[in-house]
């Protein structure tokens, strides 16, 4: 498990619906290909992606992308290839060579994952991170982003899991210390998960508490619906029916206490199995 792994069901669980967004995702039967149409309707745009896969070499794989604007760059991954338990990505090469681009490596080995993250272009900052498998329920880590230009700290967060049964708990006290998070999910049977998460931001004039509450359930249809409410009032709604085989429509609303109005959104993705 690496630092970016620990509550990641929880943030799942209370990911913000993608309101105000029109998109449509599809794969190839190979799942070698990838096609994203986003229609932006406030802006009157369309905006379209093609992604295609091709495996280089045994553990090697080369991602060239494609957009309706003719920009075109490209991703490499590896894994296993050099060293077991090595991950090496480069993203966003394109004809300008590496200016735009991003390297990552990420090295796991028994009960240690570490993880380092920068962009290649001169005097870019560097995160990196450790985390720790205490036993096979508890894991901690560190992550922290290091100025290349300087050396020093830019932000910093230290954050634990432990899972008991169905039920994984998780801190972090994060923002180079200015807040602390915890939180809880729990899955209440095997078609319903609920959470809970607080966040204590300090460091201003005054400190300020802020909760969100979500549930999932997969309903006897077997579409899904998750309902995500916050301490400011907003509540989203999301909810994912099968068009067909392979095919899935999740639409979602967002109903705002302030101004009482609300926002909505829909993405059909075709070709998952």
């Amino acid at each position: 498990m690496y630092f970016e792994d620990i509550a990641q069901q929880l943030r799942d669980l209370m990911k913000p619906a993608d309101v105000g967004a029109t998109k449509v995702t599809t794969k190839a039967q190979d799942g070698a290909v990838d096609i994203e149409v986003d229609v932006n309707s406030a802006n009157h745009t369309l905006a379209g992606s093609v992604a295609r896969r091709i495996d280089l070499l045994d553990g090697v794989t080369l991602t060239a992308k494609g957009t309706h604007s003719a920009e075109l760059s490209a991703d490499v991954e590896t894994k296993d290839f050099l060293t077991n338990g090595l991950e090496l990505k480069l993203t966003g090469l394109s004809k300008e060579g590496v200016a735009n681009a991003n390297a990552e490596a990420k090295f796991a080995i028994d009960a240690v994952a570490v993880s380092v993250e920068s962009a290649l272009s001169g005097g870019s900052d560097i995160t990196a991170s450790a985390c720790l498998a205490v036993d096979d329920a508890t894991t901690v880590g560190t992550q922290a982003t290091v100025q290349a230009s300087s050396g020093g700290l830019v932000d910093w967060t230290i954050g634990a899991q432990r899972k008991d049964g169905p039920t994984t708990l998780s801190a972090a006290i994060a923002n180079s210390g200015n807040s602390i998070e915890c939180g809880v999910v729990s899955e209440l049977d095997t078609k319903t998960t609920a959470g809970m998460r607080a966040t204590l931001a300090m460091g201003g004039e005054r400190n300020s508490l802020s909760f969100a509450l979500a549930m999932s359930k997969q309903l006897s249809s077997g579409d899904v619906m998750r309902v995500v409410h916050d301490s400011h009032g907003d509540t989203d709604v999301t909810y994912s029916t099968s068009l067909c085989d392979g095919a899935t429509a999740t639409g979602c609303i967002r109903l705002a206490n302030k101004g009482h109005h609300y926002k909505t959104g829909i993405c059909v993705s075709m070709g998952d199995k």
